[in-house]
């Protein structure tokens, strides 16, 4: 790695086996360890959940992570953080099926089409907050 790079990965699919990412623990070794070598140190995870399309459980989801997170203990020492998020498509009901099912804490949000600062604002929950500017 080059000395003095340190980079956050805030999207990628390394959860080997719950997703169209890393198919095997071993290809989540071997992405980890490219991006290392280019810089990454702190990584969260982003495995899709889509219904019909993505349907692997919460349980299996961190139950993979977990044994990443182990392999990764083990090879790089505390050299790498990484962290567990989801990536989810985004409905109109989202954010209540998040809060009922108690789904996990981090969220990368997959919008279709645009959605301007009106839109969303006019929303009983905002999609997100737009920083002035």
């Amino acid at each position: 790695m080059r000395e003095g790079i340190r980079m956050i990965d805030i999207h990628s699919h390394v959860i080997f086996g719950v997703d169209d990412g890393a198919k095997t623990i071993e290809d989540s070794l071997a992405l980890i360890e490219e991006m290392y070598n280019q810089g990454v140190k702190i990584f969260i995870l982003t495995p899709h959940r889509r219904k019909n399309m993505f349907e692997k459980s919460k349980q299996e989801i961190e139950e993979n992570f977990k044994k990443l997170k182990q392999a990764v203990k083990e090879k790089y020492n505390d050299l790498i953080r990484i962290y567990l998020g989801t990536e989810i498509y985004y409905t109109e009901d989202v954010l209540d099926k998040i809060e009922k099912n108690g789904e996990i804490p981090a969220h990368l949000y997959e919008l279709v089409g645009e959605i301007s600062e009106e839109e969303n604002e006019n929303k009983e929950k905002p999609i997100m907050k737009f920083a002035p500017g």
